[in-house]
């Protein structure tokens, strides 16, 4: 994660509903998803599904440092 002075909490404080969030969310779960399945596919090679396996562990990633900003914006606003 970057160190906490570079990034802009401030744009993760949103009070309610955002819709930008929300899709992003979503189409990320969904992206996570399909990465997941494709390295369940039988015709992989061992580099292939290793490969296909960093994808998708690079989604998840990805979301989880997405949810973590926004958990640690809505802290540093109480």
């Amino acid at each position: 994660m970057l160190e906490s002075n570079q990034i802009n909490y401030s744009a993760f404080q949103w009070e309610g509903e955002n819709e930008l969030w929300t899709e992003m969310m979503l189409n990320l779960r969904e992206y996570e998803q399909s990465e997941v399945i494709a390295t369940q596919d039988i015709n992989l090679d061992a580099n292939q599904r290793a490969f296909a396996c960093g994808r998708s562990a690079a989604v998840s990633e990805l979301i989880a440092h997405f949810e973590s900003i926004r958990e640690m914006a809505r802290g540093r606003k109480e």
